[in-house]
């Protein structure tokens, strides 16, 4: 029984290369993925009956791939220098091989018994003439593929030691230019502020960034329960989590960019919406916030409670394998009413945005990317606002919760791959419901 070809070249000049890729299933979407990841100066052609949503998703994001879903036929060969056949009937095998060479193309069969153009046949002088050895090829894309996963290894600890390296040089600078200008009792007394507020957000800050580094979701959420539980009115409480949030949003964005998770017809669909929802929000809470505070901030604790819960049941349901067929969201409202929310409440973007963009079927890797895209747009947009409506007098708490982040931020890739992310969630999901319901009662009561 001849063996399968699991295996495709990949030590190719692909300059200006057409691809053409018989097959359209989810299966070759790690395929494709690849393709793209590791070259971006060819033109890939897809034909298939049936074409998995996902890759559709990639044409749309990818000028350079073209999908069509229909019957292959021989002019589909034409000015095709590499066919990758990944499904197909065994009789189909003949003419492509016939429209293939026609076409002066090179063809690899994946996953198949049929021969490629890739695998070849030579005698070995110490074997009998008539004995002959397959040459197969090395698999590259598994090399790859380990290679890949050491080089992030070793760029995630490169990463925290030079983090731990420059936290511990600010901390050497900052003492020494306090005992230089004799600034220690002004440091004393700024720490001694509003009952230390500025060391209690150090502490928030760190938290919540530790949480949101390590399971990506949670620092609005996090922030906005802990600082309404120390009696910080929510005009405060949301204008200094936004300011604290555009620097982090900023680095979010920037990393999305460079990994090419960002679809720009995504994010200019939702953020001039989410810009306008931002604004409304921050001017209706900057002007209601102080006059009703007794009231909002019972209504915010209701939504950090629903936000609480709703990580909870997440957490806890098993993940569906299908996919939903439902009609997809409005963005014009999504994003109106996601930068609203997050401005007026002080969080819940990414639960009501992210989570509803992913309900819809779209690729979870575009829509994350897009959505910080768009996140960190509405955010600066809403800390301007709360700086012409309110003024800068909470820089101690934008301070704190900065520089709790940034301690935390070089041990992030760390926590990821070693803390149990499930269990934290729980943990930090029932952690937000408590706190909530504590803030509750004492509004109440």
């Amino acid at each position: 029984m001849k063996s399968k070809n699991s295996l495709f070249p990949i030590y190719l000049n692909s300059e200006n290369l057409n691809i053409l890729i018989i097959g359209g299933d989810k299966n070759d979407l790690n395929f494709l993925n690849f393709l793209i990841k590791n070259y971006s100066t060819f033109h890939i052609k897809i034909v298939f009956p049936k074409i998995d949503q996902e890759i559709k998703s990639l044409a749309e994001v990818h000028n350079f791939i073209s999908i069509f879903e229909k019957e292959v036929d021989e002019s589909d060969f034409k000015n095709q220098k590499l066919i990758f056949v990944t499904e197909s009937e065994k009789t189909q095998f003949h003419y492509f091989k016939i429209w293939s060479k026609e076409n002066f193309g090179l063809i690899h069969f994946i996953n198949s018994e049929e021969k490629s153009d890739f695998e070849t046949e030579f005698s070995n002088k110490n074997f009998d003439k008539n004995t002959s050895r397959k040459v197969s090829l090395v698999d590259p894309y598994k090399e790859i593929e380990n290679t890949a996963k050491i080089v992030k290894r070793a760029k995630l600890k490169a990463n925290l030691y030079l983090g731990i390296i420059g936290v511990l040089v600010f901390f050497g600078l900052f003492f020494l230019t306090l005992q230089e200008f004799n600034l220690f009792p002004d440091v004393k007394l700024f720490f001694a502020q509003e009952n230390h507020i500025f060391l209690w957000m150090v502490l928030v800050g760190f938290l919540a960034e530790m949480i949101a580094g390590s399971m990506g979701m949670g620092y609005g959420v996090i922030c906005t329960t802990i600082l309404l539980l120390l009696n910080i009115p929510p005009p405060i409480v949301s204008a200094s989590i936004h300011s604290a949030e555009s620097f982090t949003t900023a680095a979010g964005s920037i990393s999305h960019f460079k990994l090419k998770n960002v679809n720009l017809k995504l994010v200019f669909a939702l953020a001039p919406f989410a810009i306008i929802g931002a604004i409304i929000g921050a001017v209706s809470l900057s002007y209601f916030g102080e006059h009703y505070a007794k009231i909002l901030k019972p209504i915010i604790s209701v939504y950090t409670l629903y936000l609480g819960a709703n990580i909870l049941r997440k957490t806890l349901a098993k993940k569906s394998l299908i996919k939903s067929t439902r009609k997809r969201s409005n963005l014009k409202v999504l994003g109106i009413v996601g930068g609203f929310i997050d401005s007026f409440a002080g969080g819940g973007w990414g639960p009501l945005v992210t989570g509803s963009l992913i309900k819809d079927g779209r690729t979870p890797r575009y829509v994350v990317g897009s959505s910080t895209v768009a996140k960190f747009l509405l955010t600066i947009t809403s800390a301007v606002t709360f700086i012409f409506t309110i003024g800068i007098h909470h820089w101690n708490i934008i301070l704190g919760l900065l520089l709790g982040g940034v301690v935390t931020a070089p041990f992030s890739a760390m926590l990821t791959s070693r803390l149990p992310v499930r269990k934290m969630s729980i943990a930090i999901s029932i952690l937000v419901i408590v706190m909530s319901l504590v803030n509750i009662f004492k509004i109440l009561f």
